[in-house]
């Protein structure tokens, strides 16, 4: 359990390549496509339509291997990968899943999460019954500008009252 548990950059790393919208890409079986709520942007410069190429983190994503790499960390011992984990990266890989599952969130392919969101929620609340003093710590934490605590909330993992709550515990 401990080599994966040193390996988790590379997990990172693969799970933030696949997550990266690669232009061209065909379409593969398994690779959801998001969509913007508000349709295309149309880029003018000089009052002139353009083209510009943009890279979105976290519109596609190949669903088949984030759900694996979420059963390769929930096979090791809870205890291993609740405690010892949280300081060899292993929040690095919850904060990539809160990421990717709260850009989905506002997009037209939110519903293809649902299995991933399930799997994710399972995760956490492992994570909280094994080690909640660890857990609260990194709801206080910040990602992307926001705190973990409020991404949770947003993405329906985490109720207002229990976010509330752990505020108040932690003063």
């Amino acid at each position: 359990p401990l080599l994966i548990l040193r390996k988790t950059n590379r997990f990172v790393s693969i799970l933030e390549e696949d997550a990266t919208v690669k232009d061209g890409a065909p379409d593969i079986r398994g690779v959801v496509h998001g969509k913007s709520l508000s349709g295309p942007a149309e880029a003018r410069f000089l009052g002139k339509p353009v083209l510009v190429h943009v890279k979105h983190w976290g519109f596609s994503f190949t669903e088949a291997l984030w759900n694996i790499v979420l059963d390769i960390f929930t096979g090791i011992p809870k205890e291993v990968i609740f405690q010892s984990g949280l300081s060899i990266g292993f929040v690095d890989i919850l904060n990539t899943y809160l990421r990717l599952l709260s850009i989905q969130l506002h997009l037209l392919s939110a519903d293809a999460t649902s299995k991933l969101k399930a799997k994710f929620a399972d995760v956490l609340k492992m994570f909280g019954e094994t080690n909640a003093e660890g857990c609260h710590a990194w709801w206080a934490t910040v990602v992307d500008g926001s705190e973990v605590r409020n991404i949770l909330v947003s993405c329906d993992l985490l109720s207002p009252q229990h976010a509330i709550e752990s505020i108040r515990s932690a003063k």
